[in-house]
């Protein structure tokens, strides 16, 4: 905005002239026409000068393409761009690894100006422990539970935090220095004391109550079973009756009462079902509690 602000008042002084109107003027115009030819001049040489890039990576050696364009491998030195804006590209190394991210950033250069990147590529850090399902932090940062890959991680040391409820945490320093992979496994240790105590109490009480809550469904859904049994016999003699009446009113009631016990026979059927399977499902999740805990 500024230059073209100057651009305006050094064509109105082009149009004016320097040798025109009163000798205090001519002054004035003449002193300025000097001042903005020496910025014009200035200007139009600084336009057409490129910026330049400074790129290295590790490891060096890698492609570099800027604007889509093949621009030659790391690393790039007093590399020649037209001023603007520019996207430039680098190309994982690990290109078969599928969490592989190529490096990518937008800049912008002007006449004259040097950038200098620096592009440093990691592997891959795998996490597992034993059991599983453990918080992993990096930095403090929450990154995963395990197993967790972590990619990207910049170059050198991180503190590295593995947590799980009912076990001791474990902390570690992980080194980062190139591209090659990293697996890290840990087998968790059950903590001790006052929370250990707890937790096998309440797995105690987990277990009985399974079992209680097992044998209960158990004797409902055959106290249910016996009751279906029995309106089944009853809707049975009812029909019985009722194919062999020949009294309309005896053959009504005979009717009502067989499809009454039919009824009753189903419900007590779905009831049992029902209570059979709470009492398989509470009784097989106590067995395995009871394998967990030896």
């Amino acid at each position: 905005m500024k230059n073209d602000i100057l651009a305006f008042f050094f064509a109105v002084l082009r149009t004016v002239g320097p040798g025109s109107g009163t000798p205090t003027k001519i002054r004035v115009v003449r002193g300025l026409y000097v001042i903005f030819s020496i910025w014009h001049a200035a200007t139009a040489v600084g336009q057409d000068d490129p910026g330049y890039l400074d790129l290295t990576s590790v490891p060096n050696g890698q492609p570099v393409y800027i604007d889509d364009a093949p621009a030659g491998p790391t690393a790039l030195m007093r590399y020649p761009l037209a001023p603007g804006k520019h996207r430039i590209r680098i190309p994982h190394p690990n290109r078969t690894d599928w969490d592989a991210r190529d490096w990518a950033q937008d800049i912008h250069v002007s006449s004259g100006e040097t950038i200098r990147l620096h592009v440093p590529f990691t592997g891959p850090v795998s996490v597992t422990t034993d059991p599983f399902d453990a918080v992993v932090f990096v930095d403090e940062r929450y990154v995963g539970s395990t197993p967790v890959r972590l990619s990207d991680l910049a170059p050198g040391p991180h503190a590295l935090l593995v947590r799980k409820s009912g076990y001791e945490e474990i902390r570690r320093t992980l080194v980062v220095a190139d591209t090659s992979r990293q697996t890290l496994s840990f087998t968790l240790i059950p903590e001790t004391g006052p929370h250990r105590t707890t937790v096998s109490v309440h797995a105690d009480w987990n277990g009985r109550r399974q079992k209680i809550i097992g044998y209960a469904a158990m004797g409902v859904g055959a106290v249910f079973g016996g009751l279906a049994l029995h309106a089944s016999r009853e809707a049975d003699r009812a029909y019985e009756r009722y194919l062999n009446t020949a009294d309309p009113v005896a053959l009504e009631s005979a009717f009502r009462r067989a499809a009454r016990y039919d009824t009753r026979a189903s419900r007590y059927v779905v009831v049992a079902q029902v209570n059979f399977a709470t009492s398989f499902y509470f009784l097989v999740a106590r067995a395995f509690g009871k394998q967990k805990e030896r």
